[in-house]
């Protein structure tokens, strides 16, 4: 053989393994690269919301690696988010068993659990992820969160109350007035189990933290009037009334009853009037005080209280609707005929010159909504 031809031969060979060598080096590249562009790919999937496409994407990936454990958590996940929350358990529990894990891997898993447990309605299950989450960092804000969401769903207000001050330390923007109101539904738990004594003293320190809440002063007012103390109870519905004009009427008929009770019938009057002082403009505080003098015979008088919140709200079809009562009972029935035509024209006027897109009313016949832009009206 010609020393040409071996060398050639030789060249082949060195040729041949580089090639050999940078084909394997490229395919394994490739293979890491492929499963890399799945990870992307399944992200996006989960962007899209498309989360079914997304899992078979993880599941591919995870059987490829069984040690990809960003892959499990994100199938677990995924298996949760698509009603199979006890898969996501499982898995959850598996990846927590291996050897290794690090406490960040252990801090997202509890995360996950919690979450998991969530989703099946096991509040208390789930609170022993987050604790296992402060554990490692009692400062982390999830962990902070979850726990005051869990415990108000078990309904442990007084534990509930301490985990909102946690929060709220990490979010000062939150309302106040919350563990008030804790301390109110606490109160009545206590109520509910016969224990009226404590929850008279929770519904007391409910009043006395941060700003009023018309809640406590409700069931106080409730519980004394229950007991027959009916000056404490007068008191407290009154100071309900006060702090909410929108259902304080809903402890007017409680008031005068009791007033009545205690023989102090001029007191309902003096009661209205100085609600009337605080909310001049509200119609129940109104129709309130002229039911009580209408009851008396004061027909003009409960009149003269309902022309004067007309002044006010002019449009209120509960006001327009008890005058129009009250002309009737004082035989002023021209007045009331008058009313009623009113009444009616008014209607048909808002309705010809309201917008059928959005309900916008004009003052004056337009084709062209000034609020939504739209053409075209009830009266096309």
């Amino acid at each position: 053989m010609s020393p040409e031809v071996i060398i050639f031969g030789i060249a082949i060979i060195i040729l041949g393994g580089g090639f050999i060598a940078w084909f394997f080096s490229r395919r394994k590249n490739v293979t890491r690269m492929t499963t890399h562009d799945l990870e992307i790919q399944g992200l996006n999937l989960l962007l899209q919301e498309r989360p079914q496409e997304a899992l078979e994407i993880f599941l591919n990936i995870a059987r490829r690696d069984t040690n990809n454990v960003r892959a499990y958590m994100q199938v677990a996940d995924l298996y949760r988010q698509l009603g199979s929350p006890r898969k996501s358990i499982d898995i959850h529990d598996d990846l927590l068993n291996r050897p290794g894990v690090t406490d960040h891997f252990k801090t997202m898993i509890y995360q996950s659990l919690a979450e998991d447990h969530e989703v099946l309605g096991q509040f208390e299950k789930a609170l022993e992820y987050v604790s296992s989450v402060l554990k490692i960092n009692k400062k982390d804000p999830w962990a902070i969160e979850a726990r005051h969401t869990y415990l108000k769903a078990l309904r442990d207000w007084e534990k509930a109350s301490d985990a909102f001050e946690k929060l709220q330390a990490i979010k000062p923007d939150l309302d106040g007035r919350i563990p008030t109101l804790y301390k109110v539904e606490e109160a009545l738990v206590k109520l509910k189990n016969g224990d009226k004594q404590e929850a008279v003293s929770l519904l007391k320190q409910a009043i006395k933290i941060g700003k009023p809440i018309p809640a406590a002063y409700y069931h106080l007012g409730k519980i004394n009037q229950s007991s027959g103390q009916l000056k404490h109870a007068i008191d407290y519905y009154t100071s309900f009334a006060e702090l909410d004009p929108e259902l304080g009427s809903l402890v007017f008929p409680e008031i005068e009853k009791m007033y009545f009770e205690l023989g102090q019938f001029d007191s309902v009057e003096q009661f209205y009037n100085r609600l009337r002082a605080k909310q001049p403009g509200s119609i129940d505080v109104a129709v309130g005080l002229a039911g009580h003098l209408e009851s008396k015979g004061e027909l003009e008088d409960a009149l003269s209280i309902i022309d004067e919140s007309l002044q006010l709200k002019p449009l209120s079809h509960r006001l327009l609707l008890i005058r129009l009562n009250l002309l009737n009972k004082l035989g002023k029935t021209n007045s009331a005929q008058e009313q009623i035509q009113s009444m009616l024209a008014s209607e048909y006027r808002k309705n010809k010159l309201t917008c059928k897109h959005c309900g916008h009313s004009e003052e004056y016949p337009v084709y062209l909504c000034s609020e939504c832009g739209n053409l075209t009206f009830n009266h096309d």
